[in-house]
């Protein structure tokens, strides 16, 4: 499904009262589509996914990879009260991440007139295609 335009109408009634109508267009997208940086900006947040499987296994590589170096293999943020901490699981996480050998891609293809199509974890990793944008979003969902 690519974009839709259609119009929402908002009916207010009381009693006694004159009906207020209100209608205003808007712009569907698909699951995968983000609208660009107009009016949607903050929405692009909603195309973080920490719960993806995907990000699960590449959580799982940098705790696999903390340990090879000898390190605690949790993934504790910053619970642990340690700025050296937070910056050891970051750079885990960036690890594993390279280590997934992904491959720079142009946007899939997408009948916006701004913005783009979003590649989710689960297909970056399969495919191992990735925009900067899909690359941004996938790191952004390892806590």
């Amino acid at each position: 499904m690519g974009q839709r335009l259609g119009d929402l109408q908002f009916r207010l009634e009381a009693q006694g009262l004159q009906a207020i109508v209100e209608k205003c267009p808007i712009e569907l997208l698909a699951r995968d589509e983000w609208g660009g940086v107009g009016d949607m900006a903050q929405i692009l947040a909603a195309f973080v996914s920490p719960n993806e499987p995907a990000v699960a296994r590449a959580l799982k590589d940098a705790g696999r990879l903390l340990e090879r170096g000898g390190h605690n293999s949790l993934m504790d943020g910053y619970q642990s009260c340690d700025p050296g901490r937070a910056y050891l699981l970051a750079a885990a996480i960036w690890s594993a991440m390279a280590g997934l050998a992904l491959t720079c891609a142009e946007p899939p293809a997408s009948f916006e007139r701004e913005g783009q199509k979003i590649r989710g974890p689960g297909r970056i990793t399969s495919e191992g295609l990735a925009t900067c944008l899909d690359s941004t979003l996938f790191l952004a969902a390892a806590p």
